[in-house]
Protein backbone atom coordinates (compact mmCIF):
# COMPACT_ATOMS: atom_id res chain seq x y z
CA UNK A 1 0.00 0.00 0.00
CA UNK A 2 1.71 3.60 -1.15
CA UNK A 3 1.33 6.37 1.15
CA UNK A 4 0.85 9.85 -0.24
CA UNK A 5 3.09 12.76 1.81
CA UNK A 6 1.87 14.53 4.52
CA UNK A 7 1.59 17.88 2.74
CA UNK A 8 -0.72 15.98 -0.11
CA UNK A 9 -2.97 14.27 2.36
CA UNK A 10 -3.57 17.51 4.17
CA UNK A 11 -4.48 19.80 1.34
CA UNK A 12 -7.02 17.16 -0.21
CA UNK A 13 -8.72 16.21 3.03
CA UNK A 14 -8.88 19.79 3.84
CA UNK A 15 -10.42 20.51 -0.25
CA UNK A 16 -13.13 17.86 0.55
CA UNK A 17 -14.23 18.61 4.20
CA UNK A 18 -12.52 15.63 6.10
CA UNK A 19 -11.60 15.68 9.87
CA UNK A 20 -7.80 14.99 9.53
CA UNK A 21 -6.43 13.05 11.90
CA UNK A 22 -2.81 12.29 13.24
CA UNK A 23 -2.84 9.04 11.51
CA UNK A 24 -1.37 8.14 8.23
CA UNK A 25 -4.28 8.10 5.31
CA UNK A 26 -3.39 5.61 2.11
CA UNK A 27 -4.79 5.72 -1.14
CA UNK A 28 -7.41 3.04 -0.51
CA UNK A 29 -8.59 5.70 2.21
CA UNK A 30 -8.97 8.13 -0.55
CA UNK A 31 -9.66 6.40 -3.80
CA UNK A 32 -13.71 7.30 -3.51
CA UNK A 33 -12.81 11.23 -3.35
CA UNK A 34 -10.15 11.14 -6.05
CA UNK A 35 -10.95 10.40 -9.72
CA UNK A 36 -7.90 9.45 -11.75
CA UNK A 37 -8.22 10.31 -15.42
CA UNK A 38 -6.14 9.85 -18.63
CA UNK A 39 -4.05 13.19 -19.54
CA UNK A 40 -6.19 13.88 -22.95
CA UNK A 41 -9.88 13.22 -20.85
CA UNK A 42 -12.22 15.27 -22.24
CA UNK A 43 -14.17 14.81 -18.46
CA UNK A 44 -11.79 17.44 -16.80
CA UNK A 45 -13.77 20.31 -17.19
CA UNK A 46 -13.99 24.25 -15.76
CA UNK A 47 -14.35 24.29 -12.30
CA UNK A 48 -12.54 20.71 -11.29
CA UNK A 49 -9.92 21.06 -8.33
CA UNK A 50 -7.18 18.61 -9.54
CA UNK A 51 -3.59 17.37 -8.81
CA UNK A 52 -1.10 16.02 -10.61
CA UNK A 53 2.29 16.20 -11.10
CA UNK A 54 4.42 18.55 -13.39
CA UNK A 55 8.17 18.54 -13.67
CA UNK A 56 8.50 16.65 -10.83
CA UNK A 57 6.40 18.88 -7.83
CA UNK A 58 2.78 18.01 -7.22
CA UNK A 59 0.11 21.26 -8.20
CA UNK A 60 -3.00 21.34 -7.11
CA UNK A 61 -5.10 23.54 -9.19
CA UNK A 62 -8.98 24.61 -10.42
CA UNK A 63 -9.47 24.41 -13.78
CA UNK A 64 -10.64 27.17 -16.17
CA UNK A 65 -11.50 27.25 -19.62
CA UNK A 66 -9.59 29.27 -21.57
CA UNK A 67 -9.97 29.54 -25.80
CA UNK A 68 -13.54 28.89 -25.27
CA UNK A 69 -12.38 25.36 -24.40
CA UNK A 70 -13.27 23.32 -21.10
CA UNK A 71 -9.83 23.84 -19.77
CA UNK A 72 -8.02 21.49 -21.94
CA UNK A 73 -7.51 23.06 -25.56
CA UNK A 74 -4.87 22.66 -28.41
CA UNK A 75 -2.28 25.59 -28.87
CA UNK A 76 -1.22 27.07 -32.27
CA UNK A 77 1.89 24.79 -32.17
CA UNK A 78 -0.82 21.60 -31.55
CA UNK A 79 0.02 20.96 -28.56
CA UNK A 80 -2.30 20.05 -25.50
CA UNK A 81 -2.45 22.73 -22.43
CA UNK A 82 -4.57 22.48 -19.61
CA UNK A 83 -5.74 25.83 -18.16
CA UNK A 84 -6.01 26.32 -14.56
CA UNK A 85 -5.06 28.67 -11.37
CA UNK A 86 -3.32 27.19 -9.20
CA UNK A 87 -4.68 26.55 -5.43
CA UNK A 88 -1.87 25.36 -3.61
CA UNK A 89 -1.15 28.16 -1.71
CA UNK A 90 -4.61 28.93 -1.47
CA UNK A 91 -6.44 28.67 2.24
CA UNK A 92 -8.59 25.94 1.95
CA UNK A 93 -11.62 27.61 3.23
CA UNK A 94 -11.31 30.33 -0.12
CA UNK A 95 -11.24 27.49 -2.26
CA UNK A 96 -14.35 25.75 -1.01
CA UNK A 97 -15.69 29.24 -0.84
CA UNK A 98 -14.71 29.77 -4.40
CA UNK A 99 -15.98 26.55 -6.01
CA UNK A 100 -19.31 26.35 -4.15
CA UNK A 101 -20.36 29.46 -5.31
CA UNK A 102 -19.39 28.30 -8.72
CA UNK A 103 -21.59 25.88 -8.69
CA UNK A 104 -24.25 27.80 -7.08
CA UNK A 105 -23.92 30.77 -9.05
CA UNK A 106 -24.32 28.23 -12.21
CA UNK A 107 -27.47 26.19 -11.14
CA UNK A 108 -29.39 29.54 -10.68
CA UNK A 109 -28.50 30.81 -13.82
CA UNK A 110 -29.27 27.77 -15.74
CA UNK A 111 -25.45 27.46 -16.97
CA UNK A 112 -22.77 25.03 -17.23
CA UNK A 113 -19.74 25.90 -15.23
CA UNK A 114 -18.06 25.76 -18.57
CA UNK A 115 -20.23 28.31 -19.43
CA UNK A 116 -19.78 30.77 -16.72
CA UNK A 117 -16.09 30.48 -16.78
CA UNK A 118 -16.15 31.79 -20.16
CA UNK A 119 -17.00 35.20 -19.02
CA UNK A 120 -14.24 37.51 -18.23
CA UNK A 121 -15.57 38.84 -14.89
CA UNK A 122 -15.39 35.69 -13.54
CA UNK A 123 -11.69 34.84 -14.80
CA UNK A 124 -11.07 38.40 -13.82
CA UNK A 125 -12.29 37.71 -10.06
CA UNK A 126 -10.61 34.58 -9.71
CA UNK A 127 -7.67 36.29 -10.45
CA UNK A 128 -8.05 38.74 -7.88
CA UNK A 129 -8.80 36.18 -5.21
CA UNK A 130 -6.03 33.38 -6.43
CA UNK A 131 -3.51 35.87 -7.86
CA UNK A 132 -2.86 36.76 -11.77
CA UNK A 133 0.63 34.85 -11.32
CA UNK A 134 -1.58 31.67 -10.36
CA UNK A 135 -2.98 31.69 -13.91
CA UNK A 136 -1.39 28.86 -15.52
CA UNK A 137 -1.39 26.71 -18.60
CA UNK A 138 0.74 23.25 -18.53
CA UNK A 139 1.58 20.91 -21.25
CA UNK A 140 -0.24 17.84 -20.29
CA UNK A 141 2.90 15.72 -22.13
CA UNK A 142 4.84 17.26 -19.38
CA UNK A 143 2.43 15.56 -16.41
CA UNK A 144 3.66 12.52 -15.34
CA UNK A 145 1.03 10.02 -14.25
CA UNK A 146 -2.81 10.60 -14.21
CA UNK A 147 -4.88 14.00 -13.76
CA UNK A 148 -6.60 13.32 -10.67
CA UNK A 149 -9.83 14.74 -9.87
CA UNK A 150 -10.87 15.46 -6.29
CA UNK A 151 -14.54 14.93 -5.74
CA UNK A 152 -16.30 17.89 -3.52
CA UNK A 153 -18.81 17.53 -1.69
CA UNK A 154 -21.47 19.90 -3.29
Amino acid sequence: MTLFSNIILLKILNLINLDVEEAPVTRDDLSRYITPMWKGSSQVDSGDIVYFNYQGRTRYALVAGARNGNGIYVTPKNRRVMSCFLISDADPELVDSVVKGLYTTAKNKRLTVKQLLEYKTVIASFKTLFGSSNFRTFRLDRISGAINQVILRR
